[in-house]
């Protein structure tokens, strides 16, 4: 069995500023994403979440029609738009709590090897 392994602060300072790499980026990737899905619903999704919504809206829209699936598939982009955009920002706290998770281990090394 070899030497155990020894704590190297160097390490872990590298470690952390990737985790905050990938968190800045995190956000703008997950909200691409979900631009893109919700273009794919705006395009095909409004005219089906109208045929399924539009028997249960008032008269008025049922008769404007053209004008009920542009708005129905604007509401499913804005919705997975945001959905994704929260996964991002979800995703970006978790890199960065590790990250001062990581941070806070050098600084604890730090501290107690002065005394």
């Amino acid at each position: 069995m070899g030497r155990p392994a020894s704590f190297d602060p160097p390490i872990l300072q590298a470690f952390a500023e990737a985790l905050y790499r990938q968190a800045r980026w995190t956000v703008f990737i997950w909200t691409f994403l979900g631009v893109a899905f919700g273009m794919v619903g705006l395009i095909s999704a409004g005219a089906r979440v109208a045929d399924i919504l539009l028997p249960k809206l008032p008269a008025a829209w049922q008769q404007n029609r053209d004008l009920t699936e542009p708005i129905m598939g604007l509401v499913w982009f804005v919705i997975v738009v945001y959905v994704f955009y929260s996964i991002g920002k979800w995703k970006a706290y978790w890199l960065k709590f590790h990250a001062q998770h990581a941070l806070w281990m050098i600084k604890l090394d730090v501290n107690t090897s002065r005394t």
